[in-house]
């Protein structure tokens, strides 16, 4: 029923519903990559390492552990500012939007628009927050952090979502050390098919990093317990800051890894954080 969905989106929003809103845009088929249940090894099991990630990775990726996951579908893409603008148009509207967003905004509410250049772009400068309200208004969510992980590495554990090779500005859009990024700022979307998954996904790494669903926490068994199989995992129950996975177009390179995980006030603004949506299979 589009009711009840209606009200959920519209108390995340934190506004009444209105009679301007529409249904929610269709989900092209072709949009989404299907990952089929299956069970996998979340976070790495490297030995001993440093606060610092001097080694190459941190730890709060440990330990290695188990998880099951249900059948889900995630974006190819992340979401674009021109999908953004759509949800501020008819749905979102001044709340959650600001001036730093790469969206004009005209005299009235319903007049949203990407600034010049800017409509393939991934969306940027959104807290966690629009992210979420964003894909609720689409029909999902966004992705647990268990799926974001599984989509990015695969069954096979990929060290970097198009395997196992370096980094470099054809795979994506990073700080490869020196005195130049790869890009002075995000670009459009699927720029990079050589940074491309199996599955088809784009930007898993680099560009800009993505929110995620969990908050931001240790590992289970990071006290050295026995920690089961987890089914559909969705973080710890509560905290201050929410996870953000994949790095962004300033970030180094040990950043673009499928492990790498960082924790981030979901107030914050960044024009290194987007998003994309998962959802149900």
């Amino acid at each position: 029923m589009k009711v009840p969905v209606v009200l959920l989106v519209g108390a995340v929003l934190g506004c009444t519903p209105s009679a301007k809103l529409p249904a929610r845009p269709a989900l092209a088929p072709d949009s989404v990559a299907l990952f089929p249940a299956e069970e996998f090894e979340e976070g790495i099991d490297a030995g001993t390492q440093s606060p610092n990630g001097a080694s190459g990775w941190w730890v709060n990726e440990e330990p290695e552990h188990r998880v099951m996951l249900s059948t889900f579908r995630l974006e190819k893409n992340e979401v674009t500012v021109a999908q953004y603008a759509e949800f501020l148009r008819w749905a979102g509207g001044l709340g959650h939007y600001s001036s730093l967003m790469p969206i004009a905004v005209g005299p009235t509410q319903d007049d949203f628009a990407p600034k010049p250049g800017m409509a393939d772009r991934p969306m940027n400068d959104v807290t966690w927050y629009d992210a979420r309200a964003y894909c609720l208004w689409m029909g999902g969510d966004l992705p647990t952090e268990a799926q974001w992980e599984y989509a990015a590495k695969g069954a096979s554990g990929r060290q970097y979502p198009w395997g196992s090779a370096a980094p470099d500005c054809q795979h994506a859009v990073f700080y490869p050390g020196g005195e130049t990024l790869c890009s002075p700022a995000p670009e459009p979307v699927d720029s990079h098919p050589k940074g491309d998954t199996p599955e088809g996904l784009h930007d898993m790494a680099g560009n800009v990093a993505d929110w995620v669903l969990d908050h931001y926490g240790w590992y289970p068994g990071t006290d050295g317990g026995t920690v089961p199989v987890e089914q559909d995992p969705s973080g710890p129950d509560g905290g201050t800051l929410r996870v953000v996975r994949g790095g962004g177009y300033r970030d180094v390179e040990r950043s673009l890894r499928t492990t790498n995980r960082w924790g981030a006030d979901p107030a914050l603004r960044s024009d290194g954080v987007g998003f994309r949506c998962a959802y149900s299979g």
